[in-house]
């Protein structure tokens, strides 16, 4: 079957990745363009679009995504140095991308320096409660996964993207815990993501097969985390856009 990747990055231009996606028989990739020299005025039909921003960049950008199709926002906590006094001015973005439509992804892994000052489940946290807008917890929230399949089951349109982590954290006990939130989630609000380039197609897909083998992932729940989730995810909040 083909499957819809929730997280991508493209290593030189979009037209090239499209390339790509349709050489791994990917039907549709969901990218997170985190420069600003990657063009954007022309996406490919295989490919979902979100641009990383900041509070610099914002308010700037939001109001150029319709010219440049783009369907979602992202925040990196990490990268971004998003500590807890800085989350008034991310949830503010929020607000204006839920009047203008759009999805928002939050990085929810550590990956800083920054251990204790920044969280991206919590970032996710403080913008939901307020604002009803569709986020996408990239990576699972890693060794957060409890508080991120939580936050899921508190709001229907919170997810999780299964992209990096599988491989990252193999061999750890958070393996079996993602295995947990899958089943407590009962296969819904998931999404398989590869983080490639980081991670390969190939070896992402090899991760995510023997994952599902293991810890007993069936074959209905396999399906809707590889396709059906985010095709459902699509039609609600990105194709009516």
């Amino acid at each position: 079957m083909k499957i819809i990747d929730a997280h991508v990055h493209p290593e030189t231009t979009l037209q090239a990745l499209s390339k790509t996606l349709k050489e791994q028989n990917i039907e549709k990739a969901l990218v997170y363009v985190l420069k600003d020299d990657v063009p954007c005025n022309v996406i490919p039909e295989n490919m979902i679009v979100s641009k990383a921003v900041t509070t610099i960049s914002g308010t700037r950008f939001l109001n150029m995504f319709s010219k440049y199709k783009i369907k979602g926002i992202k925040f990196l906590p990490y990268e971004q140095e998003i500590t807890r006094d800085k989350f008034m001015k991310y949830w503010s973005i929020a607000q204006t991308a839920q009047e203008k439509g759009y999805f928002l992804t939050i990085c929810s892994t550590y990956g800083s320096k920054l251990l204790y000052e920044t969280n991206g489940v919590e970032l996710a946290y403080h913008i939901r409660k307020d604002i009803d807008i569709p986020i996408i917890l990239a990576h699972a929230g890693g060794a957060r996964i409890f508080d991120a399949m939580n936050l899921a089951k508190e709001y229907d349109n919170v997810f999780l993207d299964l992209s990096f982590s599988l491989q990252y954290w193999w061999g750890s006990t958070v393996i079996q815990d993602i295995a947990f939130a899958i089943n407590k989630l009962d296969g819904y609000q998931v999404f398989y993501g590869s983080d490639y380039p980081c991670v390969s197609f190939k070896d992402s897909m090899w991760f995510f097969n023997y994952f599902a083998d293991r810890y007993g992932i069936s074959k209905p729940d396999k399906e809707r985390i590889l396709y059906d989730n985010f095709k459902e995810f699509e039609e609600k909040y990105i194709a009516k856009g």
